[in-house]
């Protein structure tokens, strides 16, 4: 590999690098490859030539954003009652700041806050640090790497209930139950068929926009009527970071 690697380098440092002819010679005559075809066979036709091109990449889906392209939970991640919640910058969940042990405060001195979702509950590892996966519990705020996985947690893959508010499955997330009680939890919140986020949305009809809107405009009220912590500048900081 070094070899190739250090061929393919002075390729580049000297200018001579591979280069496709689109010409070749038939009969002393010089013709371009792409009118090489016998009166039999007949010109290939347009579909025909970009069949035989190489086939290009699909795009990437742009990333989507907290606010614009999916909602927020109405209800605390950890305790499930509503209230003065605080929403992830990087997913749908909310949670009252008492409930995961840090203040207002605190908080506010972040200009992106992300959620105990995105980091290991026993080690503090983000995904990126752990092999790019971590796994979440649908019904409680913990999340794991592979390393300490519990052992009797249950895995489900995908989590309805946000999916219900608009966000793609994320690649770097498996969803989990991590113990009996987030177990039976799940079983009382009905989170198998997307809790009460899911029933509202095939109730009502509702759009990805639509979800969107109604949760963050009743987030945005509530936050105007309460007083909100202050960042660094003075400015007030809405618990919704939408």
């Amino acid at each position: 590999m070094k070899e190739i690697a250090a061929e393919v380098n002075a390729q580049i440092l000297t200018g001579k690098r591979e280069r496709k002819t689109t010409t070749m010679v038939v009969d002393g005559h010089t013709i371009l490859k792409a009118n090489n075809y016998s009166l039999e066979d007949g010109e290939p036709s347009v579909h025909v030539r970009e069949s035989r091109k190489k086939p290009q990449a699909e795009k990437k889906q742009r990333a989507q954003v907290a606010g614009r392209d999916y909602g927020h939970s109405y209800t605390c991640q950890a305790c499930w009652d509503g209230g003065d919640i605080v929403c992830c910058d990087l997913c749908p969940v909310s949670v009252h700041a008492e409930c995961i042990g840090v203040t207002q405060d605190e908080l506010a001195k972040a200009t992106r806050w992300a959620c105990p979702h995105h980091s290991c509950h026993e080690c503090g590892r983000k995904s990126a640090a752990v092999g790019g996966m971590l796994f979440r519990c649908e019904a409680c705020p913990r999340a794991f790497c592979e390393d300490h996985l519990p052992s009797s947690a249950e895995i489900i893959g995908q989590c309805k209930r946000f999916q219900a508010l608009g966000q793609r499955h994320p690649a770097q997330a498996c969803f989990i139950r991590c113990d009996a009680e987030c177990v039976k939890w799940a079983k009382e919140r009905r989170l198998e068929d997307g809790g009460d986020e899911a029933e509202e949305a095939a109730a009502t009809g509702w759009t990805m926009g639509a979800k969107v809107a109604l949760t963050d405009a009743w987030i945005e009220e509530r936050d105007h009527e309460i007083d909100l912590p202050l960042d660094t500048a003075g400015r007030s900081k809405p618990l919704a970071h939408a």
